[in-house]
């Protein structure tokens, strides 16, 4: 019972300090089947990938892709609790985990799906493209620039794999997430709100189109 007081409590600060009260309040109430997620779908192009570089003693970090023991150890960090959201990524063959680490201690990870886009249902992707998901950087890793130089390092590999246009989902409340999108050159796509009811029900309402 200490440790989850201790886990609600952090989080609680870290939403005071990154300004994201709104979202971790969005979050408990889709815990209990009422989700409203408003979005921004982004668009990323590998034709213009930004050189960004680590620091000091995290240039000998290494990314790659997860293996089975990363995921246990993502699973039961008691930071992402909530990891099991998408364990149904674990099962699909068009989803991979990516993590960045230092001396086997994994600092960040993302994942990616070739497939399609599983919030917006009628998102299927096609040869050239990918949808990326699920980025996290461990508290005492952040402010380090690590969310963005992973992602130029993965826009690098899928770049060779032909996969050239990018997709993502982000809160619109979330300022931290929009500031980390310019560092990458994101386009805005499309502005929605996703409704959940009851872990059942589904809507995914377009509220405006942006021309790309």
């Amino acid at each position: 019972m200490d440790k989850l007081l201790i886990l609600y409590m952090n989080k609680l600060r870290d939403a005071f300090r990154y300004k994201k009260l709104l979202l971790v309040t969005m979050d408990q109430l889709s815990k209990i089947g009422f989700q409203f997620t408003p979005y921004f779908l982004t668009l990323e192009s590998t034709l213009r990938i930004p050189d960004i570089k680590l620091s000091g003693e995290l240039q000998s970090a290494a990314w790659g892709v997860s293996t089975v023991a990363d995921i246990e150890k993502i699973r039961n960090h008691p930071e992402t609790i909530w990891f099991d959201r998408f364990e149904h990524a674990l099962q699909d063959d068009d989803c991979i985990c990516f993590t960045l680490k230092q001396n086997e201690e994994i600092m960040a990870f993302m994942w990616c799906n070739f497939d399609r886009c599983p919030l917006i249902q009628d998102l299927k992707l096609k040869a050239d493209e990918a949808y990326l998901f699920g980025v996290f950087t461990y508290a005492k890793y952040r402010g380090k620039n690590l969310a963005p130089y992973l992602n130029s390092q993965i826009y690098k590999a899928l770049s060779e794999m032909g996969r050239t246009r990018l997709f993502s989902l982000t809160v619109c409340f979330n300022r931290p997430a929009l500031n980390f999108k310019k560092k990458l050159y994101a386009r805005y796509v499309k502005t929605g709100l996703f409704i959940k009811l009851f872990h059942k029900i589904k809507w995914d309402i377009c509220l405006k189109e942006h021309p790309v």
